[in-house]
């Protein structure tokens, strides 16, 4: 968990990037953190921008958490390019940090929510039959 002085400076620091929405999720956001867990970002950003300018913001933002945190172990996800899973995860778990517009947040959330619901059934039955495959062959 962030603590309110830091979750504030991540703010701050994102209050004139192009972003519309900043969740902090993963296990040291829900309070469970691991020895190999690093903080995890999602951003929604702002229209507008190509993809090889959100790709340079995001290695951008995983440098500047990094120095805010005072740690390496930070990722940033562009959740509008992230699998459904990841989106419903990012979500699911999060600490709000940034939210500039609050219909993009609800908009993100249920785009997420329904894709990754409409795929539930699909990824299970893939999971199931790797499980199953992995039981029989092994891993080689």
């Amino acid at each position: 968990m962030l603590t309110k002085q830091t979750q504030a400076h991540i703010s701050e620091y994102f209050e004139h990037e192009p972003v519309e929405v900043v969740f902090f999720f993963g296990s040291r956001a829900s309070g469970y953190p691991h020895g190999e867990s690093d903080y995890d970002f999602g951003v929604v950003f702002s229209k507008g921008l190509t993809t090889k300018q959100r790709s340079k913001k995001r290695l951008t933002y995983i440098g500047e958490l990094g120095k805010i945190l005072g740690v390496e172990a930070v990722d940033v996800v562009d959740l509008e390019k992230a699998p459904a899973y990841l989106r419903y995860a990012a979500f699911a778990s999060r600490q709000d940090i940034v939210c500039k517009n609050e219909s993009v947040r609800i908009n993100f959330e249920h785009k997420a929510m329904s894709n990754y619901f409409d795929r539930l059934p699909y990824m299970r039955r893939h999971s199931s039959l790797s499980i199953a495959s992995i039981a029989r062959h092994g891993l080689s």
